[in-house]
């Protein structure tokens, strides 16, 4: 029974070894999938953010362009612009952009002739386009600019300074695996954030509406397989603390079928002995309880049956002393059958020549008297003899009423 426990618990530890490698492997694959579902989603609505603003933005300065006072700010002494945050967008700054690319009104501050070299400058007079990445001239930031033009007098131009923008995303969508975002162009130059490469993280690629940039959110592989570590921790703890709680149990189980098995064990051998008489204690589980009543039944049964055995033995040993007796006293009447007839023979010669004796003498001879004492004994002799050949059964045994004083008087 041990030897079957022993292989149970070992068929158990096995089997929990191989499980919880399997879900090693499974807890990394599931943290790495969820990862990519999460850098996908947070990918998908950073560049949805992205392309809103980038729209917003857009349609801001086109509308701003179209604004009759802009043109004529141009033409004046001193102006003032405002500009603040545009969607996702929190550093920007609106200029007024002359043909030469001399700045003429700034939201902010002067700056006379910051962009006169900037390429953007001259295809931006003649459409609204979305150009970058550029080097703001401004803060040597990179940066996107959205221009519109004011014909005859220059572009309104509308800066975004790119270089926070991945943060701010990783802090509004980074959610709890801190995902850090990259903000490239199609031809893969970076604008925000810093490249990973593809074998160190886990990462997701979103199109932003309206430009030619991606958004990448990624994670690091690392750390989602550390994660996925952690979590595994925590489940192979309960696997195994499940596992001590089986070993105990089938100890416990063990040692509650075994204890009564032995004990039951011992008191059978104990209960073969003739001797004892106490039944076999019934306890442990149900099945060993019945077992003892069934081996106290048998035992009773068993002591019944050796108990009979033993009066059959004796009654067997009776019956052959009273077979011996009765072959001793049948031998011994045989042999007292043949004497008393032998005997009997003699006594007829005694008691026939005896009455020759007797008729020959006289009357009054005095030896009629002894010889008449002779015939009583030889006749006495004679009933001797008939008594036994009654006990060796060789002569019919005839009743006859007995007078006990004429016995006790012949004797005397």
């Amino acid at each position: 029974m041990r030897a079957y426990i022993g292989t149970l618990l070992l068929v158990i530890l096995l089997t929990t070894v191989l499980t919880t490698a399997f879900g090693l492997t499974r807890t990394q694959d599931e943290a790495v999938s969820v990862a990519e579902r999460d850098a996908r989603f947070a990918a998908s609505l950073g560049a949805t953010d992205l392309a809103e603003s980038v729209a917003e933005l857009r349609s801001f300065v086109e509308k701003t362009a179209a604004n009759p006072g802009v043109g004529a700010a141009f033409a004046v002494a001193e102006c003032s612009l405002s500009f603040g945050t545009v969607g996702v967008f929190a550093s920007t700054h609106l200029d007024l952009v002359r043909t030469d690319g001399s700045v003429r009104c700034s939201s902010a501050g002067p700056a006379e002739a910051a962009y006169r070299d900037a390429a953007w400058v001259p295809a931006s007079l003649g459409t609204a386009r979305l150009a970058g990445p550029i080097v703001d001239a401004r803060t040597g930031h990179v940066s996107a600019v959205s221009t519109a033009p004011v014909p005859g007098r220059g572009a309104v131009a509308a800066f975004i300074d790119l270089t926070d923008v991945a943060r701010q995303l990783g802090e509004r969508l980074g959610g709890t695996r801190r995902l850090a975002f990259v903000l490239s162009t199609g031809d893969g130059t970076v604008l925000s954030g810093v490249a990973v490469a593809t074998a160190d993280a886990v990462q997701a690629d979103a199109i932003i509406a309206g430009t030619d940039w991606h958004l990448r959110a990624s994670a690091p592989r690392a750390a989602v397989l550390r994660t996925a570590a952690e979590v595994f921790a925590q489940q192979a703890v309960v696997t195994l603390g499940g596992l001590l709680v089986i070993f105990l149990a089938t100890i416990l189980v063990y040692r509650g079928i075994s204890d009564p098995i032995r004990r039951l064990d011992r008191d059978v051998t104990r209960g073969m002995n003739a001797s004892v008489t106490e039944p076999l204690i019934e306890a442990g589980p149900a099945e060993i309880r019945q077992l003892a009543r069934n081996f106290n039944s048998l035992i009773g049964k068993a002591r019944d049956e050796l108990a009979h055995r033993e009066r059959s033995d004796e009654q067997a040993r009776q019956l052959t002393a009273r077979l011996d007796r009765s072959q001793r006293m049948e031998s011994l009447g045989q042999l007292a059958g043949g004497v008393a007839h032998d005997f009997n023979n003699l006594l007829a010669v005694i008691l026939n020549y005896t009455e020759f004796v007797r008729d020959a003498l006289p009357g009054d001879s005095p030896v009629r008297e002894d010889l008449e004492e002779v015939r009583r004994a030889a006749e006495r002799a004679a009933d001797l003899t008939r008594q036994l050949l009654i006990f060796a059964r060789r002569e019919v045994m005839k009743l006859e009423l007995l007078d006990v004083n004429a016995v006790v008087a012949g004797l005397e």
